[in-house]
């Protein structure tokens, strides 16, 4: 999984973290049964929040028979998360492409995928501008992005969402159930009558 310069994950990952760390970061080798740190304090900013950094150190993971978290751990402490590297690529190294592909869905980095897909084309530091989006899917197709998307991982407006809806739900239910128990549904109520024997 080297890109063309011959850089292991765990190097091309070092790289893209040192934009944020005064251009100096080293990505340590792990002992087994053990796993790369989820970011967290300082350490948790745009360089290390985002799909490309987390799916480099799950690979890096991976080529030392590691283990790794899945994406909702790694970004539990991230006020702010990306899909795609929002920083500007370092010189000297080359983002292969299987390290865009999309974790968020499942939470998940596919090994399988990303031995699939391949390192071509690379995200350098001169075509920065332009960036990949993998998904998963039997046929592995690939998509193109312009940009990297921010994804806020602040779910305020979802959560509020979710509860006015569930609300409205309720009263409307209740008025329902109201309606057809007391008012008849409806229904035309006729009260009995005699009809008159001539």
């Amino acid at each position: 999984m080297d890109n063309s310069k011959n850089q292991s994950p765990c190097l091309v990952a070092a790289y893209v973290e040192s934009v944020c760390f005064g251009n100096q970061f080293n990505v340590q080798s792990l002992d087994p049964g053990n796993e790369y740190s989820c970011p967290s304090g300082n350490n948790a900013n745009a360089c290390t929040c985002n799909t490309v950094t987390y799916s480099l150190l799950s690979a890096c993971a991976a080529c030392q028979n590691g283990t790794y978290v899945d994406w909702f751990a790694w970004v539990l402490n991230c006020s702010t998360t990306y899909v795609g590297y929002p920083e500007s690529i370092p010189s000297g190294t080359a983002i292969p492409h299987w390290a865009y592909q999309d974790v968020t869905p499942d939470g998940n980095f596919n090994v399988t995928l990303a031995k699939a897909v391949g390192d071509r084309p690379e995200t350098t530091a001169t075509n920065a501008s332009t960036t990949a989006s993998l998904t998963p899917s039997p046929s592995s197709s690939t998509s193109s992005t312009s940009s990297p998307s921010t994804q806020e991982s602040n779910n305020t407006g979802a959560i509020v969402g979710g509860v006015v809806g569930g609300v409205v739900g309720l009263v409307a239910a209740a008025i329902a159930i109201w309606y057809f128990a007391f008012r008849g549904g409806g229904k035309s109520q006729q009260t009995p009558s005699a009809i008159p024997v001539h």
